[in-house]
């Protein structure tokens, strides 16, 4: 079991569950399946810096000024997202 941990600018953590799997797909490095997925779900590229979706397709924009965290159940890092 995946949560996802969200940090913003003003120290604000909020946690989500992810589920067992989960997707990153950055704009910098994945740009045509970023815009492709854009599309698909009419979110403004232009607001978001990534995706990162759950095992039941629930997704989540990734913005540059916010810290992202991908913990496991026991509550320890699994992976640190960063655009």
């Amino acid at each position: 079991m995946f949560i996802l941990r969200m940090i913003d600018e003003g120290r604000i953590a909020r946690n989500y569950e992810l589920g067992d799997n989960y997707s990153v797909m950055s704009k910098f490095y994945n740009p045509k399946e970023f815009q492709d997925f854009c599309d698909l779900h009419q979110v403004m590229p232009e607001m978001a810096d990534g995706i990162i979706s759950d095992e039941d397709g629930k997704f989540f924009t990734l913005h540059k000024s916010t810290h992202y965290y991908v913990m496991t159940e026991s509550g320890k890092t699994f992976e640190r997202l960063q655009f």
